[in-house]
């Protein structure tokens, strides 16, 4: 898994993401992660490393599996998108939205 996150870096112009809720709680996280590693598509965090490091189950879980907070890419660290799966829920957060990234969801996957 962190070769993968490591090697979705070099793939940040105009990407095909996959991004869980603002909440980025531990099925959020782990759907986004999954989602992408499957697929090949880049996960993306919706929300920042601090707070994703608040996250005491995700923090375990990234633990677990060698995964560091700094080699996940989160919403901020993408400008532009080409297509946008979400994942854990269906209605764009304020600041995917504020990005424009809206008009880019191409599938939505909730429970």
């Amino acid at each position: 898994m962190q070769r993968f996150l490591l090697s979705c870096r070099e793939t940040l112009h105009r990407p095909k993401i996959v991004i869980g809720n603002e909440a980025a709680d531990l099925d959020s996280t782990i759907c986004a992660l999954l989602y992408g590693y499957f697929t090949g598509i880049v996960p993306v965090m919706n929300t920042n490393m601090h707070n994703l490091g608040l996250r005491a189950e995700v923090q375990l879980l990234f633990d677990w599996l060698g995964i560091t907070l700094s080699n996940v890419l989160y919403l901020d660290d993408i400008s532009s998108v080409s297509e946008v799966i979400l994942v854990d829920h269906h209605v764009p957060g304020k600041r995917f939205t504020a990005k424009g990234f809206d008009k880019f969801v191409v599938k939505i996957i909730d429970h």
